[in-house]
Formats: C-alpha cells, sequence, structure tokens
C-alpha cells in the first residue's frame, strides 16, 4: 500500500534535503530522507511514493506525518521549513465495501449506457445491412452512417476500458486492505476479465475489414464485412449484459459483508467502551458519548437491512435479514444503549455492568446471524447455479448422442429427412445455449468461452442443414461429425464448471469462511497486544502488578488460548493450502509459548515481542494467501535450433478415438441416474479404463 506525496518546494539560498517525518504512536517517531540536492538546486518538484506496509496499518488505524525541507544557508546556517501534520488513515472494513458498493453502482449504470449506445449501434447496423441489399453501388450517405458507427464502437471501446481499469483498481484496493476478501476480489477480477473477453479479436478484425471494404468503395465486400460484424455484435451485447447482472450480484455481496463489518465494528467498540470502565479513573462523560455513538450507529445498520433485504432479489435472503432487523427490535438494543448512555453520564454505575454485558451478548449475536445469513445466502445460491447446469449438461448429452448418431448415418437415407432431424438437434440445442446464458448471468465460474464454442457448434449444425437441403449428404454427414465434437468441447468446459461449484460446497468451515475466521482473529489480537502493553507500561512505574491486574493478565491468557484455538480450526480449513500451512503452525506454536508466559505472570518485554510478531505473522499470512493467486512474475527464455531433432511417429488414429470415446462415456455415465453411492465407483472405474486406453 503505498501513498503518493507530491511537493514542490523553493528557497532563494538553495535546498539541501527533503525529509519525512511521521508516526503511528508519538513517543515512537521515525524520520526519513526522502530526496537530497545539489548545492545549485534552488527549486523542485518531487512526487515520492510512500511504502506504509512497513507501518503495518490495521483497517480503521492512522499514521501522523509532517514533511520538512532544509535550505543550503551557509551565511546563517541552514533553515526549515514544515508543512502542517497531517493525517493517513486506513478505511475501516465496513468504510471500505461501503466505497465500493457506491463505486459498482455507478459503474453498473456506467455499463448500461454503454449496452444502451450497443444497442442502438446494432439496430443502426441492421437497418444498413438491409438496405445495402437494395442498393447496386455504395452510396456517400451510406459511407458516413457506416463510418458513424466505427466512431461510435470506437467509444464504446474507450468507456469499457475505463470501466476494466476501473475494476482492476478496485481488486488492487481490496487485495491492498482486506486481504481476507479474496472470493469477492476474483469475482471482480473475472467480470474485469469478462469485458477484456467481449472487446474480441474477431469484432477488431471484422470493423477493420469494414473499414478497407468502405475505402474501397466495394459494396460487396462492405456487405459481407458487416455479415461477420454482426456474430461478435451479438456476443458483445451479451458480455454487457452478463458483466451488469454480475456486478449487481457482487455490489449485494459487498453491502451484505459490509453490514457483516458494521456489525463487527459495533461489537469490538462495546468491548472497548467496557474496557475503559476497568480503568481507575473512567471518562464517564466521553464514554456515553461513545454508546450513544454506538446507538445512532445501531438503527443505521437496522435500516440498511431493511433497504437491503427489499433490494436483494432473492425471497430467502430477504426473509432472512427481516427477521434479523426484527430481532434487534424485539431485543429493545436501541433502548438499552440509551439506557447505558444516560447512566454513564450521570454515573449511576448499579447494574450498567450486566447492562452492557447485555449489549455486548446482543451484538456479538447479531454479528453471528449476519454472518449466518451471508454464508446460507452464498451456499443456496452456488447451489441452485449447480443444479442448472447439471440439467443443463443432462440436455447436452442427449443431443450430443442424438448428433453422433446423426452424423454416422450411411448415405442411404434421405436427405430430407437428415435435414429434419439435423433442425430438431439444432433447436434443442438453442434451448440450452439461451439456458446457459441465463445461467452465466448468475455465476463467475461459467466461462464465455463456453457460450462461443456452443454458438459455434450451433452455426456447424445449420452448415450441415444447409448441406443436407441442398441433397449434398456426404458433405452434411461430415459437418455434422465436427458438430458433434463441438459438443462434446463443451460439455468437458460445463464439467469443469460443475467442479468448481462443487469444490465451493465443501462441507465444514471452508478456505473463504477460513480467510475471514482469520481476519476477525487478527483483530482480537490485536486488542490483547493493546491491553498487555497497557499492563507492561504500568508495571514499569509501579514495579510489579497489582491483583487486579493480575486478573486481567489471566483473563488475557483465556482470551490467547481462545485465538489459539480458533487459529487451530483456520489451519484445518487451510488443509488445501499447503502454502500458508507452515505459517499458521508457527504462529499456533508461539501462541502457545505466549499462553505459558502469561499463565506463569511472566510479563516482560519478550512477551510483547512475542505478541508483536503474532500479530505481524498473522497479517503476513494474509497477505501472502492472496498474493499467492495474482503472481505477476514473468518468465522468459531464449529460444534454441534443434536441428537434429526427430519428431515422435504420429498416434494412432484407433487410439486418439478410443481414448476420446471413454472420455465422452464417462461423462455421459455421469448423467445416468445410478445410485449416488455407487457414483464414485463407478468414476473409477471410468478413470481405470480411461488410463489403460492411453
Amino acid at each position: 500500500m503505498e501513498l503518493p506525496l507530491e511537493v514542490v518546494c523553493a528557497d532563494d539560498y538553495g535546498l539541501t534535503k527533503l525529509r519525512l517525518h511521521y508516526y503511528k504512536d508519538p513517543q515512537d517517531a521515525h524520520t526519513e530522507d526522502i530526496e537530497a540536492f545539489n548545492k545549485r538546486t534552488k527549486e523542485a518538484a518531487i512526487v515520492h511514493h510512500w511504502d506504509l506496509a512497513s507501518l503495518q496499518l490495521l483497517p480503521g488505524e492512522s499514521v501522523k506525518y509532517f514533511l520538512e525541507i532544509i535550505d543550503n544557508d551557509v551565511v546563517s546556517g541552514p533553515k526549515t521549513a514544515c508543512t502542517p501534520l497531517m493525517t493517513a488513515r486506513v478505511p475501516t472494513l465496513a468504510q471500505l465495501y461501503s466505497s465500493l458498493e457506491e463505486q459498482h453502482d455507478d459503474k453498473i449504470t456506467d455499463l448500461q449506457q454503454i449496452l444502451d449506445d450497443a444497442q442502438t449501434m446494432s439496430q443502426e447496423l441492421d437497418k444498413i445491412s438491409r438496405e445495402l441489399k437494395q442498393e447496386s453501388e455504395l452510396s456517400w450517405e451510406r459511407k458516413k452512417e457506416v463510418e458513424n458507427l466505427q466512431k461510435a464502437y470506437s467509444n464504446i471501446a474507450e468507456s469499457i476500458d475505463r470501466v476494466t481499469q476501473a475494476l482492476e483498481s478496485d481488486s488492487e484496493k481490496l487485495e491492498a486492505y482486506d486481504p481476507m476478501s479474496f472470493e469477492l476480489g476474483q469475482k471482480i477480477s473475472e467480470v474485469r476479465k469478462l469485458l477484456d473477453s467481449i472487446q474480441s479479436t474477431e469484432l477488431k478484425v471484422a470493423i477493420q475489414r469494414l473499414q478497407d471494404a468502405m475505402a474501397k468503395l466495394d459494396l460487396t465486400e462492405t456487405e459481407r464485412a458487416l455479415a461477420d460484424y454482426t456474430i461478435p455484435q451479438e456476443e458483445l451485447l451479451k458480455g454487457l449484459d452478463r458483466a451488469i447482472e454480475l456486478l449487481k450480484q457482487i455490489k449485494l455481496e459487498e453491502k451484505l459483508q459490509g453490514a457483516i463489518e458494521k456489525a463487527a465494528e459495533l461489537s469490538k467498540k462495546q468491548g472497548e467502551i467496557e474496557q475503559e470502565l476497568d480503568e481507575k479513573e473512567p471518562d464517564y462523560s466521553g464514554a456515553s458519548q461513545k454508546q450513544s455513538d454506538l446507538k445512532q450507529s445501531l438503527e443505521e445498520l437496522q435500516r440498511g437491512l431493511e433497504e437491503m433485504g427489499k433490494e436483494s432479489g432473492d425471497t430467502e435472503l430477504s426473509s432472512m435479514l427481516e427477521e434479523i432487523s426484527n430481532s434487534i427490535g424485539k431485543a429493545g438494543l436501541s433502548d438499552k444503549m440509551s439506557q447505558s448512555a444516560e447512566m454513564l453520564r450521570s454515573k449511576k454505575t448499579s447494574g450498567l455492568k450486566r447492562l452492557m454485558h447485555f449489549i455486548q451478548g446482543s451484538l456479538n449475536s447479531l454479528l453471528d446471524q449476519l454472518t449466518a445469513a451471508q454464508q446460507g445466502h452464498s451456499s443456496n445460491q452456488l447451489a441452485d447455479v449447480t443444479e442448472k447446469v447439471r440439467r443443463a449438461m443432462h440436455e447436452l448429452v442427449r443431443l450430443s448422442k442424438e448428433q453422433e448418431e446423426l452424423s454416422l448415418r450411411s448415405g442411404n437415407e434421405a436427405a430430407e429427412d437428415l435435414a429434419m432431424r439435423q433442425q430438431s438437434i439444432i433447436e434443442g440445442t438453442s434451448a440450452v445455449a439461451d439456458r446457459l446464458y441465463e445461467i452465466s448471468k448468475e455465476s463467475v465460474f461459467m466461462s464465455q468461452t463456453t457460450a462461443a464454442d456452443l454458438g459455434d457448434a450451433i452455426r456447424t449444425m445449420e452448415r450441415a442443414q444447409r448441406n443436407f437441403e441442398a441433397n449434398v449428404k456426404g458433405g452434411g454427414l461430415l459437418t455434422g461429425r465436427q458438430a458433434y465434437q463441438s459438443l462434446n468441447s463443451v460439455l468437458s468446459s460445463l464439467l469443469l464448471a460443475e467442479q468448481s461449484m462443487c469444490s465451493g460446497q465443501g462441507q465444514g468451515m471452508g478456505i473463504g469462511q477460513g480467510f475471514q475466521r482469520m481476519r476477525a482473529l487478527a483483530g482480537l489480537q490485536e486488542g490483547i497486544n493493546k491491553s498487555i502493553e497497557e499492563l507492561y507500561s504500568a508495571m514499569s512505574k509501579q514495579g510489579r502488578l497489582s491483583s487486579s491486574e493480575e486478573e486481567t493478565l489471566s483473563r488475557l491468557a483465556a482470551q490467547q488460548e481462545a485465538i489459539r484455538k480458533g487459529m487451530e480450526e483456520v489451519s484445518r480449513a487451510m488443509g488445501e493450502r499447503r502454502d500458508i500451512l507452515g505459517r499458521l503452525e508457527d504462529i499456533i506454536e508461539e501462541m502457545k509459548n505466549v499462553e505459558g508466559q502469561m499463565e506463569a505472570k511472566q510479563l516482560d518485554q519478550t512477551m510483547i515481542h512475542r505478541q508483536s510478531q503474532i500479530l505481524s505473522r498473522l497479517l503476513d499470512a494474509q497477505r501472502s494467501a492472496q498474493q499467492q493467486d495474482y503472481s505477476g512474475k514473468r518468465y522468459s527464455r531464449p529460444g534454441k535450433d534443434f536441428p537434429d531433432r526427430q519428431s515422435p511417429p504420429e498416434l494412432p488414429r484407433e487410439m486418439l478415438d478410443q481414448s476420446e470415446k471413454i472420455r465422452l462415456d464417462m461423462l455421459r455415465e455421469r448423467t445416468d441416474r445410478y445410485p449416488e453411492s455407487y457414483r464414485a465407483l463407478v468414476e473409477e472405474y471410468m478413470k481405470a479404463l480411461s488410463g489403460s486406453a492411453k
């Protein structure tokens, strides 16, 4: 995470040094030389990218800083000038998700406008194509209309590029501020890739052909270029529509995650108020104001849940959110906070602890309810989409069998009958394509290439049908076999998509939930570290811990044990991620050592250092987990010539055919309705057959 600092400085005597002074804690200030000037430099404009990673700022934390410039006055001595003290603050996670939600709302509006423009352009394209067929030459007016279309597409391409760049920035922001949000970040990246892909090479080639034909004033070539333009244009419209729907889903997820983060902040701040009351001289007035602020934040959260439920479009999620909102009212939580604020203001401590415990417990329950609602919504949505994909696969397997049977027909059957059978398969495949298109708007697991491949298969079938209708049965059967192979390719892609979805429906705590849990545990660890530092500071002044402070240390030891057990659960959830598992095991072992020190009341610098190491390693593990999936490293090797190298002989065709048939049979077996308990055995058997065929 970097903060760009733009500095303009000037001095008649010349400039010597530019320094950066900063601190998180005023007692631990740091100074850094940014720039050293030669003696002749009297003015300069500097852009310094300040890397904040070493400060390990957590969401909601800030760093104070100012810049100092030193002149080159050798007569009366160097003079300095400083900027005002400034603050760089990391947004809270609730603020981060609120900001992303607003930005994605704007992007949805932008994409909808782009889609409207693209649809207008498509309609104009159809109109020009129809009119060109009735003309004998390319008129100046028609040429102008086509040029306007080209300009319109250029504007659309630029608008899509702007949205794509903004989405890439959003992914980077999530990675920097919330390493645990890797799943959401991946979804945003997939939408960005989708927008990249819809500006396909085919579309750009079609535009170039259109430009060349217009330059030649060639009417026939222009008509062909316009026809080639149609298919990529359809993919552009569908891609934009899909991107809009996926962004709407992402926006809902951000809203829900933002509500969870707000509830977590409320719970944390409520706990801080309670801790402040344990101090020797509590600030009751300040605590009362904080309690009133929390009440207001709770009411804002409750209103947000009600609005989210109405806007979600998901009946089950809407019902869950309404129930959660109602539970806040039934518990009288807002009234209890008002009562607590009044008791704090008037310093009425009788029964205050009990009341604050009730508020804390209710907020923890609210957080649990929201987390459960989020996980339930995600699981239900994934299960629904997976089932839809399976149904589409069942239908496509049936159509693949029919296409295979048709392509193996002998030439004795009437061409008219073959054309009718091909038409039936085309209609069935087109219906599946429409269903898959609707499914693709619900999940990023669906590859954009799957739809394109299915479109190619349908167009190949249409060529086969035209051959049959022209009584060219041999050409029709040959083209039909190509369509059959294309369908098998689509089925393989769908199988991969289904497997990806199934891997997201694992039982217990998944990797994504494990990351969320790790983030929450990091927040708790930070709280323990601060409390330990306060105890150590008090002990340094007093010479020893008081009995109440020893009780606090014991309580912190119990909290450290709870965090360690939570980390053990996360470690089990990360079983598939060997890249970070070792880091987690080191953290758990360090936590055990600290627990032992706490129980033995060995409060010293070693414990402070160990606690700092635990938090640092915990944050590093979070960052590395995401960076592992987004490696930007590239490798380059020089090419070599192998003049004497002999290529291996070509594999026998029957071997390839046999392997392909076994693979297809295995795919088809997945769709047969044998008992679920036998599925694994059948698949292992099929894999063994496939292996023996190689």
